[in-house]
């Protein structure tokens, strides 16, 4: 069942067996998981099924550095389905060497195993409907083994893969099930504000909230989880100190002290020796039809060995927005961006990014524009290609 608390007057309190803060994928498969277990589920989301500008705007923060980051509220999405809703696919597990202690990196440890989360990895592939489990190229027998002929596994890995989902609007794509649910109540417009903490049996006693008319409304219930993203998790952990003064959660002091976002960009050009069509510089699809993606990695053994952090390298795509590339579906894809279907295209972030707008904290905004003769002119002499 889904609602809006914009009927909810102020003063009232929901129960039911767990609350779920946030309808954005992890929200929503909890929500859904527990459910079928037998549990009562109040799943809050702060946006409505469509966008709503008033609750995205919650999402915005009152200061940032641009030069870092760019603005929560492109990048962000508060509606049912949560980010899911701009996101553009990608679905890689984590690395058996993520969760080895490495002093260089500093004295973090995990509270679990890689090899504890290792058989959750195929589920969580059928919820983000990107197929089967499996990320090494010699486990797809029907693909070439290497991104470059003849270039084979070594400290630089050449067989790992990366897989997209459909892509997977969570919202869209849950939506009838949560409706169906007689265990799931979903309430879109309600913000959780505050976590109010029980210091002595030292969990959450209940949930502060408001809709977007200001009305407070208190959430009962006996289990708790907070799906709000890595940022408004921790927001609104920050933002329900307990009697002490501390955030629960926060027993070291450093709860939201390291927060980062996707450290990337565009680093060399490259040239192999082998013919360019022989090298796969495209998506691919496996047996079951979803996308496949190459990439370069390192080893393991050479990122112990050598003190490296994780890392991953892909064939990138010279600048959209710069003529020079000379390729037709380049332009053609530049040029559908900066046309009124470009919103349809793509969301906005990517979009402006792509299309070499300035984007505050993407590594490829601001590429040098040409004149839109020519990209024309790229279209008229590569139209074969395009």
């Amino acid at each position: 069942m889904i609602t809006s608390a914009h009927a909810l007057g102020g003063g009232e309190t929901l129960r039911a067996d767990l609350a779920v803060v946030g309808a954005g994928p992890a929200g929503i498969v909890v929500a859904l998981e527990a459910a079928s277990h037998g549990f009562d589920v109040l799943l809050l989301e702060s946006g409505e099924e469509k966008v709503n500008r008033a609750a995205q705007d919650l999402a915005e923060a009152a200061e940032w550095d641009a030069s870092l980051h760019s603005p929560l509220a492109l990048t962000n999405r508060r509606q049912l389905g949560g980010t899911s809703v701009i996101w553009g696919g990608r679905c890689v597990p984590y690395d058996e060497v993520d969760f080895d202690r490495r002093a260089f990196l500093g004295d973090g440890e995990w509270p679990v195993t890689y090899q504890q989360l290792l058989p959750y990895f195929q589920r969580a592939c059928d919820w983000l409907v990107c197929g089967r489990a499996v990320f090494e190229a010699s486990e797809m027998k029907h693909l070439p083994a290497s991104i470059v002929p003849g270039l084979t596994d070594g400290e630089v890995r050449v067989s790992t893969m990366e897989r997209w989902s459909l892509p997977t609007n969570f919202g869209r794509e849950y939506r009838a099930a949560l409706r169906r649910s007689r265990r799931v109540r979903v309430v879109t417009g309600l913000t959780c504000t505050k976590v109010i903490w029980d210091s002595e049996r030292q969990r959450a006693e209940r949930l502060e909230c408001h809709n977007l008319a200001g009305r407070r409304v208190s959430v009962d219930c006996r289990g708790y989880v907070l799906a709000c993203g890595g940022l408004d998790t921790t927001r609104l952990l920050l933002a329900s100190p307990g009697p002490s003064g501390r955030a629960p959660g926060d027993y070291s002091g450093h709860l939201g002290a390291y927060y980062i976002g996707h450290v990337e960009g565009v680093i060399a050009n490259v040239r192999f020796t082998t013919p360019p069509k022989s090298t796969i510089f495209g998506y691919e699809r496996d047996t079951d039809g979803t996308y496949v993606r190459r990439r370069f990695s390192i080893s393991r053994d050479a990122q112990l060995e050598r003190e490296l952090p994780n890392v991953a390298a892909w064939l990138a795509n010279p600048e959209l927005a710069d003529p020079r590339h000379r390729s037709g579906t380049l332009s053609f894809a530049y040029l559908a961006l900066r046309s009124p279907l470009g919103r349809i295209a793509a969301p906005d972030a990517q979009r402006l990014a792509l299309s070499g707008e300035d984007v505050p904290g993407s590594p490829y905004g601001g590429a040098e524009k040409g004149p839109i003769g020519a990209h024309l002119r790229n279209l008229v002499l590569d139209a074969g290609g395009t």
